[in-house]
């Protein structure tokens, strides 16, 4: 029996040809063919096979990553976009990916963590149970991200996330950590139960958050990631009597987790703010009286108007009036450009001057803003090559960094018969410095900076 596949977006004949070979290797396929034209992938069985779309799939995309691959047969895969409100830990948002890519119900997903969006493509199941299983997967890993699907014609997300508790937090815990230091070099040393006391709390009052999340993440089974290799270097430095060193690290924290927000939020309102580009409403001239609708209504050939103030919802000439338009979200120039009887105008620009009356050239979905949204969109929840490799690396290393730590930590007393105390605080400090957070967060923040 034969079985045919889609493999959107395959047009490598070398790659073709592998994954041809690869299928057809496959336990009872008969043989495997790919039309580089149709896309499509034609698989002959000996005998139904309720794995091979999985078996297929992982094929193509090991020689393919980008490829879409979903059986013509069956029903088509459905794309879902959820929002994740207060998502803005890099590590995480790898994990979250990991744990949905793997459920049995979905076919592919993809966080975008300056977006604060994952995209899903999953079978074809109701979008009431695929949000409980994406909520209840978020959840686990981060219980005050909010989970919601993304309507596609909504309006731009708003970045509304609040930095300010945890900026309370590392000022308030900094102001006690600097009291008790100052106190430690004055005070004499009966009183250091008092001064290490003061270090504890001032470790509470920063770093309670870390050392939770990274017990419920063991309890879990999700053993390796930023917040365990903190809390064990922190808490390994109180057992050595580093105190103000196990402090001062949980703090160098804190605070390179706030600039990571600040710049993951910042990011975030720089895309809001070009998404704001496209009107939703356009007042068009019918049967001689002006009617307010949505611009998707409009058609091709139509007169719309539009005020002094207002955004220009579609392409299209100027048929009567002048004025001058503020394009700086399409072209970055800071002047207005002058515009009258006869000229071209562009969806985005907004009219700063008198009444225009414009015959609209394209569609909505037609219009420069539409298009502009698109590409940044796309081009936002897209990975790029260097990206994908970062996130596969940091999966691995988090157990190769504790691993290494061990080995710092115990090889050299026991082979070297070295100091216990300068190699374990060696190995803590290994554990510190080592935290995968950045590596994962380093080129997303790359691209959105550009």
């Amino acid at each position: 029996m034969d079985r045919v596949f889609t493999v959107k977006g395959l047009d490598c004949p070398h790659c073709s040809a592998e994954i041809e070979r690869d299928v057809s290797k496959l336990k009872g396929v008969k043989s495997a063919s790919v039309n580089l034209i149709s896309q499509t992938l034609t698989v002959q069985e000996k005998s139904y096979s309720d794995d091979l779309y999985r078996q297929v799939k992982m094929i193509v995309n090991s020689h393919e990553p980008e490829v879409e691959v979903f059986e013509k047969n069956a029903k088509l895969p459905v794309r879902t976009v959820f929002s994740l409100d207060g998502l803005d830990c890099p590590n995480c948002a790898v994990e979250i990916e990991t744990a949905v890519s793997e459920h049995e119900a979905v076919i592919t997903a993809d966080v975008n963590l300056v977006g604060q969006t994952l995209t899903v493509v999953s079978k074809d199941i109701s979008s009431d149970k695929l949000l409980k299983i994406i909520t209840k997967i978020v959840h686990s890993h981060e219980p005050e991200v909010k989970v919601s699907v993304k309507e596609a014609s909504g309006s731009a997300k708003t970045y509304d996330k609040s930095l300010r508790l945890p900026l309370i937090r590392i000022i308030t815990g900094a102001c006690i950590y600097a009291v008790t230091l100052i106190c430690s070099q004055i005070l004499s040393y009966r009183y250091i139960n008092y001064i290490h006391i003061g270090y504890i709390i001032a470790y509470a009052v920063m770093g309670f958050d870390i050392v939770w999340k990274a017990l419920r993440n063991i309890v879990k089974g999700r053993l390796f990631d930023e917040n365990f290799l903190m809390t064990i270097s922190t808490l390994g430095a109180f057992a050595i009597g580093e105190y103000p060193e196990a402090v001062a690290v949980m703090l160098f924290y804190q605070v390179g987790e706030l600039f990571q927000s600040y710049a993951v939020n910042r990011s975030g309102k720089s895309i809001t703010s070009l998404l704001d580009i496209r009107s939703d409403k356009a007042t068009v001239l019918r049967n001689g009286s002006l009617v307010t609708v949505d611009p998707e209504e409009v058609s091709v050939g139509e007169i719309i108007t539009v005020k002094s103030g207002e955004r220009i919802p579609l392409d299209g000439i100027i048929t009567e009036g002048s004025s001058t338009l503020d394009t700086k979200a399409l072209t970055g120039e800071a002047m207005p450009r002058s515009v009258s009887t006869g000229d071209e105008v562009l969806s985005g620009c907004i009219n700063e001057g008198g009444v225009l009356n414009i015959r609209v050239t394209g569609t909505f979905r037609e219009s420069t803003a539409s298009k502009i949204i698109e590409m940044v969109e796309n081009a936002a929840s897209r990975k790029a090559p260097s990206e994908r490799f970062i996130t596969r690396f940091a999966r691995w290393y988090t157990p190769m960094v504790v691993i290494a730590a061990l080995l710092i930590a115990f090889i050299p007393p026991f082979v070297l018969q070295a100091g216990w105390e300068e190699w374990l605080r060696r190995g803590f400090v290994f554990l510190v410095i080592s935290c995968p957070c950045a590596l994962v967060i380093s080129i997303p923040l790359t691209f959105s900076a550009v």
